[in-house]
């Protein structure tokens, strides 16, 4: 099969894999991911995945609430539907009713979900969206992209559906063996896909909803990624932000469903476990202690739960 597109025609189904496999396997698919487990467990994916020309189609399932963010493949276009599992936040804003995650290439990947959740993709090249979407919407797209949400007419379920749909007649094709199909015929195959898709959704306005709120939840988050390496307490950030305690705390439950302290304790494990496999310094107390952990007992056990070895585990193995 030849795509005649960026992509190289490809597909893959993954079981169920300990999150340090993403970005791994992100790469093969020309992402750059970072993922963050945000509850209380070690976290656990499966992907099925196919590849064309111009487009890719991703199912990812995740048992845990995560933080996931880096980049989708360059010159590209994004739409994913995260569905179940509670509130989704992107880029510090609440994810709303049938509203599509809508991300291009030159926008930080930034997504955080309350809890497990199933995430429906495609990435599109970018030419190629956008002469299909003015053909089908009359509108340019580029103007578009960052003052407009894409809902889903029908509900998610039409949507998870149609997606699973073409996911397990392309897989087959692929995964038997099916290389030898012309450009023309991949190409007819992604603008049916394409145009099915534009079918199932309207393109409206963003309303401008809880824009507050989202500034003050991505100055917090920002501070607590840019100054993790330092000793703060709760107090001290709520002061910087101009809140109260109790608003920051509500902040983040509302949105995120853990408390400021949880967030920055799993970022932070997540810069110890990448230090580690980097081998930034000689011991993993050295480690450790650069982030905020000073009682190797108590962080044994948290890094243990998360990443499914002892940290000297990971050092000796980088």
């Amino acid at each position: 099969m030849n795509g005649a597109g960026p992509f190289l025609p490809a597909a893959m189904r993954l079981p169920p894999t300990h999150q340090d496999m993403l970005p791994l396997i992100s790469k093969n698919w020309r992402w750059q991911i970072r993922l963050t487990p945000m509850g209380k467990k070690a976290l656990h994916f499966d992907l099925d995945i196919v590849q064309l020309g111009h487009v890719q189609l991703i199912r990812g399932s995740y048992d845990a609430p995560y933080l996931m963010e880096g980049a989708i493949p360059k010159d590209s276009v994004m739409i994913a539907l995260p569905y179940g599992g509670g509130k989704t936040v992107v880029r510090n804003a609440p994810l709303q009713g049938d509203a599509l995650v809508l991300f291009t290439d030159h926008r930080e990947f930034d997504l955080v979900t309350q809890m497990g959740n199933g995430n429906h993709t495609i990435v599109v090249s970018r030419p190629f969206f956008e002469n299909l979407f003015t053909r089908h919407f009359g509108v340019d797209p580029t103007r578009r992209f960052d003052a407009s949400l894409l809902r889903l007419k029908g509900g998610a379920e039409e949507y998870i559906r149609w997606q699973k749909g073409w996911l397990a007649s392309l897989q087959s094709a692929l995964l038997a063996g099916g290389t030898g199909m012309e450009a023309s015929l991949v190409r007819q195959i992604e603008e049916t896909l394409l145009c099915e898709l534009f079918a199932m959704l309207e393109c409206d306005e963003a309303p401008d909803i809880e824009a507050a709120e989202s500034k003050k939840l991505a100055r917090a988050r920002a501070f607590l990624h840019d100054h993790m390496e330092e000793n703060f307490s709760m107090t001290f950030l709520a002061r910087e932000l101009q809140m109260s305690v109790r608003s920051l705390q509500n902040l983040f439950q509302k949105h995120l469903g853990i408390t400021p302290k949880h967030y920055l304790k799993q970022i932070r494990l997540q810069a110890i476990h990448e230090a580690l496999k980097r081998g930034d310094k000689e011991t993993v107390r050295e480690i450790a202690e650069a982030y905020g952990f000073y009682h190797m007992g108590y962080f044994g056990t948290e890094y243990k739960k998360f990443y499914g070895q002892p940290p000297s585990q990971t050092l000796r193995h980088r």
